[in-house]
């Protein structure tokens, strides 16, 4: 999947396998140049996060989506950080076999 033109907002997103269904949890103040920066690591092979390297290595690109979970643009950039860092913390305990490493 990619993400379009008109996502350059602050999100907590997702990156599904939707094979394994196993998830990534991430958060981004820019959610398109995130989505696309994933995308380069990963077809390049040298992504920081080597389990979600391994699946995508494993089952291809086209078995992974890409999802916004919760738009943070109304948030006032002084509280951003906080939103953010509390959004992901929220939505990471929803995916208890996610991919993240912390």
């Amino acid at each position: 999947m990619t993400a379009n033109s008109g996502m350059n907002f602050p999100s907590i997103y997702t990156i599904t396998n939707t094979i394994s269904k196993k998830t990534y949890v991430g958060q981004t103040i820019n959610t398109r140049r995130r989505w696309h920066s994933h995308r380069w690591h990963l077809d390049k092979c040298e992504h920081r996060n080597s389990y979600l390297q391994r699946s995508w290595k494993k089952h291809g690109a086209d078995a992974f989506i890409f999802t916004v979970i919760v738009n943070l643009s109304a948030i006032p950039k002084n509280q951003l950080k906080e939103a953010l860092d509390k959004a992901e913390i929220e939505v990471l305990a929803k995916f208890p076999k996610a991919f993240n490493l912390m």
